[in-house]
């Protein structure tokens, strides 16, 4: 008779996440893109507040988390965070930004959200999600 062995899972290893990512810059969609999938997560990326808005409509409750520049080309990145995070089960947004002033006062005004300056490298996308999921 076989018998199976049952593991617990390793409290190191986080549980993959599906992230959608919001940034208008390509080489900055690319790396968190390759980055999070080197994670084990699962990605959707998206240019724009439209993109952004209407993939929140297809899969509101199935995104964990969201990784979102605050500017983009089409609006404001904070009023996609204010429609994602009422249809959000958890609060959980890692806003990105070249400007550091404010990225403070929209991280004060989100609870539970995180602020990720640019430029950023792989160890701060790392601390920023670890962050996120003790917020």
């Amino acid at each position: 008779m076989d018998s199976t062995e049952i593991h617990s899972p390793d409290p190191e290893t986080p549980t993959p996440l599906a992230i959608l990512v919001v940034d208008d810059d390509p080489s900055v969609s690319a790396f968190l893109r390759a980055a999070l999938v080197g994670m084990g997560h699962r990605v959707t990326n998206v240019s724009d507040c439209a993109s952004a808005l209407a993939k929140l409509n297809d899969y509101g409750n199935g995104i964990d988390a969201i990784i979102l520049d605050l500017q983009l080309p089409d609006g404001d990145g904070e009023r996609v965070a204010d429609i994602a995070l009422t249809r959000m089960p958890v609060p959980s947004v890692v806003f990105i930004s070249g400007f550091s002033d404010e990225l403070g006062q929209i991280v004060g005004a989100h609870p539970g959200s995180v602020a990720l300056p640019k430029p950023f490298g792989l160890a701060d996308l790392e601390s920023a999600l670890v962050k996120l999921s003790g917020a």
